[in-house]
């Protein structure tokens, strides 16, 4: 499963395309290719759900505002969808590391690396003129890990 309308209509893995014609002759390869986008997918989901109770939880709140009676800058606020909106956090983050340790084996199936690199981008990170990638991918991932990646 893979949501290829989603994507598209938020303007992501525009430059995906290409790779998947290329790479339908190797097995191997797409299969790689179609764990991501289904990773991607599950990612994007979770996302999405997030959202909704997400603003689920904000009408429920603005519902109840005019039984507060607010004596301090802290607001206590229970409910089963903020409960069910917090059991998404984990599931989210651990589908975006493992994307985020894929992304050295995608770009395998373009480049021509010059080793193997390793299972985590963390593990990598510090060596990316090791694996023979283009100076503009390599700054475009070392952008990425600076920028939030790392906490990831």
């Amino acid at each position: 499963m893979y949501l290829a309308d989603r994507f598209n209509e938020s303007g992501l893995f525009q430059n995906l395309g290409g790779l998947q014609e290329e790479i339908k002759i190797d097995y191997k390869k797409e299969e790689i290719f179609k764990e991501f986008l289904f990773r991607a997918s599950s990612a994007y989901l979770i996302l999405w759900e997030m959202e909704n109770l997400n603003q689920k939880c904000i009408k429920e709140y603005f519902k109840r505002e005019d039984m507060l009676n607010v004596k301090s800058q802290r607001i206590a606020f229970w409910s089963p969808d903020l409960v069910e909106l917090l059991n998404q956090i984990t599931p989210f983050f651990t589908t975006m590391r493992i994307l985020q340790n894929s992304i050295l084996k995608l770009l395998s199936l373009k480049e021509n690396l010059a080793t193997t690199p390793p299972k985590s981008l963390n593990d990598a990170i510090g060596h990316l003129e090791k694996y023979g990638l283009r100076e503009n991918i390599s700054e475009i991932i070392s952008n990425y890990w600076n920028n939030g990646g790392r906490e990831v």
